[in-house]
């Protein structure tokens, strides 16, 4: 699927339109338990696999991104905060890239019908 699924984001970026991910974990569904290519950036970063899911798409290169998420636990809004303080390598976000799978689908925890 890689960072710009058929072409959305580019269209948007193009056009002034920032994308924004609602439910960007699907509902925790992506970290019980997440991708092993999740879970090994997520490792190597230091972070938590909810973090490194986040930051791939405020990172995205094709367009501003902007995402909602929901904390319900102090951990989490600390989770949220330290977004902005690091950054994923070129080569995590190609890893990532590369697992976004299903390919038709412009996310992680969306499933094919």
């Amino acid at each position: 699927m890689g960072s710009d699924p058929e072409g959305l984001l580019s269209y948007c970026s193009a056009r002034g339109i920032v994308v924004q991910a609602y439910s960007p974990l699907a509902s925790g569904k992506l970290l019980s338990p997440p991708p092993a290519e999740l879970a090994a950036v997520a490792k190597a970063q230091g972070k938590s696999a909810a973090q490194v899911a986040l930051k791939w798409i405020l990172q995205q290169d094709a367009a501003p991104m902007s995402l909602v998420t929901k904390a319900d636990t102090r951990e989490y809004i600390t989770e949220d905060i330290e977004l902005f303080d690091w950054s994923l390598t070129p080569a995590q976000m190609h890893t990532l890239d590369s697992a976004t799978k299903p390919s038709n689908v412009p996310s992680w925890g969306c499933t094919a019908a």
